[in-house]
């Protein structure tokens, strides 16, 4: 069966452009067993452009694979965040080159360190 969680991600690109980098993401995905259904929105608040999937997938390889894609990337800061079909089951993931940083609802960022 699994487990259906909601994702959105957004990017600080850093020196290359967010539209570019989310359709690189979008190209490397887009024949992966993601579940994710893939459209670019442009973020209003300027920080970045969201991805969304419009419903929920089951995104099992997401700490991996965002791990060795954003190492693509380098200088980009990637947020994934999830919320899943249990109440309360709301993370986010921020993923730099490779490193990788987990919360739960409402934990602050610390500074970077290996999950």
């Amino acid at each position: 069966m699994g487990y259906f969680t909601s994702h959105s991600l957004s990017i600080l690109p850093g020196p290359h452009p967010a539209r570019e980098i989310l359709e690189a993401f979008i190209d490397a995905f887009k024949t992966t067993d993601t579940g994710l259904d893939m459209h670019l929105d442009d973020n209003p608040t300027g920080a970045g452009i969201l991805m969304s999937n419009l419903r929920p997938a089951k995104w099992y390889d997401e700490k991996a694979q965002m791990q060795k894609f954003s190492t693509h990337f380098p200088a980009a800061t990637f947020l994934v965040r999830g919320e899943g079909e249990d109440r309360g089951d709301v993370w986010e993931h921020r993923y730099r080159n490779g490193l990788l940083e987990e919360r739960f609802q409402e934990e602050k960022w610390g500074e970077w360190h290996v999950a």
